[in-house]
């Protein structure tokens, strides 16, 4: 009976690898090249089956296949993409780490000493964990979604188990509370009405209809399908961003043996503000204990780490902030962007510390921008309106013809054209609301910061949610002032929160705790 059982699980194998195969096949340079919407829908429909098989592996007992299968359903599109970039002869379709001597090598492209966490949701609604480090054979666990129950409500009382991590990602956020905020021009494109023009008042942003802009009070489609039954669900006094580290961080930390931790998260595990998650025992902050970065797939290290040492600028900054837009024609309508003051100081401020002349104002237009990206930066920070979408608001310039209002393409920057632009930034800070945010795909999360990786950059800055101006001021400014020491940016970022956390004004995580860094830890020297 043993045998046949054995028979069975090895057929599922070879049918799932087959699949697979059938799956990747598509992606042939032949047939997609870089399309890259339609890679990413691909992977939205195949994903099952790399889930399905990385299930299988992991009850045979193959952990480091199953780990290599997982990372193959990994950003597929975005390694094709660094691909064009780094290579001087790319090939499509096959970017994927094959074995687990591939995953090891990570460890040897660097100098520094770092570990990587890597998250896995699976079909059976268990996550399934690993800790990855130099020298040192891969640590292993699953997790039951049980275990993340909220305050004691089981899956019987109607929770639908794939709906429990989301929920309990969303309850954080309402720990945190993030729509607190009262100081924060909202800089984000995603909460504008069609319609609508923005005007001030007072000391806040008003839409049209009389809501502040800068409150955040209704959430955004990405919260509303993160979280359906929230309202429900999470009453009473135990903290989510303790849940949260008690079943992902905690069962692992001891593994977790260096500073630098390189997160590779899965689903809605891309919207946990790693940050804020907090010990019960000491309560100590993650980010007191460890240095934090993300990327959104094994491949995706392994390719920014081992890109060409000419490739990115090693001088320059581009700092841009508030650009003028007046007004434009935005999805159909007319509309008048409101001003952000506060990002006009905040580039301001920025380009005082590392030395050159922000673009501000009406001074900041796309042509000129577009210029500037393709002669090359080491630093790029952005303080404007911007969707996570991966659309910019820049000044439209000089207009020709009859044409008085500015359409779209005269003053909106798109990804595509960063894309083509070829970004050769170590480092973009967007310091745009939710610029952390985006669409969650089996490619992960697909907005504005995973853009500026696909078009080039190094490393991305970004923000799940808007935050107090004064605080973003004081954030960025520690951050510039540690990453023109010498700093690396993981340990700028982790001072960034330390000082903006020490403010008894700003001690709470929804101050300092949206920022993340996203892709490789990269260290500028601004002397030369």
């Amino acid at each position: 009976m043993h045998c046949v059982h054995d028979m069975f699980i090895k057929r599922c194998i070879k049918y799932l690898e087959q699949s697979l195969h059938c799956c990747e096949c598509i992606f042939d340079e032949y047939i997609l090249h870089d399309r890259d919407n339609f890679k990413i829908s691909i992977m939205d429909t195949f994903i099952e089956i790399y889930k399905l098989l990385t299930h299988v592996l992991i009850e045979t007992g193959e952990i480091d296949k199953a780990l290599v299968v997982s990372d193959r359903g990994r950003a597929r599109a975005l390694s094709d993409l660094l691909e064009t970039k780094y290579s001087k002869f790319p090939q499509y379709g096959n970017n994927v780490i094959q074995t687990y001597a591939e995953v090891d090598s990570v460890f040897h492209a660097r100098k520094n000493e770092f570990c990587v966490l890597y998250f896995a949701l699976q079909l059976f609604h268990t996550v399934a964990v690993w800790v990855l480090a130099r020298q040192k054979p891969p640590f292993f666990l699953a997790v039951d979604p049980q275990g993340f129950e909220y305050r004691q409500l089981p899956i019987s009382q109607g929770n639908n188990e794939s709906e429990i991590i989301p929920q309990v990602v969303f309850a954080a956020y309402d720990a945190i509370n993030v729509r607190s905020v009262l100081r924060c021009e909202d800089r984000s494109l995603d909460h504008l009405p069609e319609s609508v023009q923005l005007i001030k008042s007072d000391d806040c942003l008003v839409r049209g209809d009389g809501q502040k802009e800068g409150d955040n009070s209704a959430p955004d489609q990405n919260e509303r399908e993160m979280a359906p039954n929230r309202e429900k669900n999470f009453e009473g006094n135990t903290n989510p961003l303790e849940i949260l580290y008690s079943k992902l961080i905690a069962p692992v930390m001891q593994n977790l043996a260096h500073e630098d931790v390189v997160i590779v998260p899965d689903g809605p595990l891309h919207m946990v503000p790693f940050a804020a998650l907090r010990d019960p025992e000491t309560g100590l902050f993650l980010s007191e204990m460890k240095r934090i970065r993300l990327v959104p797939s094994l491949k995706t290290l392994k390719s920014l780490q081992e890109c060409p040492s000419d490739y990115h600028s090693k001088t320059g900054a581009l700092v841009v902030g508030a650009p003028e837009s007046g007004a434009v024609m935005f999805q159909g309508q007319e509309i008048t962007f409101s001003p952000l003051p506060e990002a006009r100081r905040e580039a301001t401020v920025i380009g005082n510390i590392l030395g050159v002349e922000p673009l501000l104002g009406a001074q900041a237009t796309k042509d000129f921008i577009k210029q500037r990206l393709h002669e090359g930066v080491a630093v790029i920070h952005i303080a404007a309106h911007g969707s996570t979408k991966g659309e910019i608001v820049l000044a439209p310039g000089t207009l020709t013809g009859a044409r008085k209002i500015p359409e779209e393409e005269k003053y909106l920057l798109t990804m595509q054209e960063v894309q083509e632009t070829r970004i050769r930034a170590q480092l973009v800070v967007l310091s745009c609301c939710h610029s952390g945010r985006g669409e969650i795909k089996a490619e992960g999360i697909v907005g504005i910061s995973r853009g500026f990786l696909a078009a080039g950059a190094r490393a991305v800055v970004a923000s799940l949610w808007g935050i107090d101006d004064e605080a973003t001021l004081v954030f960025m400014v520690s951050f510039y002032t540690c990453l023109k020491m010498g700093k690396s940016a993981s340990k700028s970022l982790q001072q960034a929160m330390k000082d903006v956390r020490e403010d008894k004004d700003y001690e709470e995580p929804k101050h300092w705790a949206p920022f993340f860094l996203i892709g490789d830890d990269v260290t500028i020297n601004f002397q030369k």
